[in-house]
């Protein structure tokens, strides 16, 4: 599968269902240089007006965090939080 039919099959996966493919590779903002994985859970963001998932991440340094994909960009390496 290419990359960008995979990135359309983890956004799919994220309009219909609350899981996501574990082991996906996120980024740090900014001078933060951590990587995260996903770990394949999501639930919908709860934010007012926000339609977004929060995907829960595992990151090196063993902090679990929900990041909304609002505010993340999925490209060819991964997720990275901006």
């Amino acid at each position: 599968m290419k990359k960008t039919e995979d990135i359309s099959a983890i956004m799919g996966l994220l309009n219909r269902r609350t899981t996501t493919p574990a082991g996906v590779t996120v980024r740090g903002r900014g001078a933060y240089k951590l990587k995260g994985k996903t770990t394949g859970r999501a639930h919908r963001c709860r934010l007012d007006g926000c339609s977004g998932w929060r995907i829960v991440v595992k990151w090196e340094d063993g902090h679990v965090t929900h990041p909304c994909s609002k505010g993340m960009l999925l490209g060819k390496k991964g997720w990275r939080i901006l």
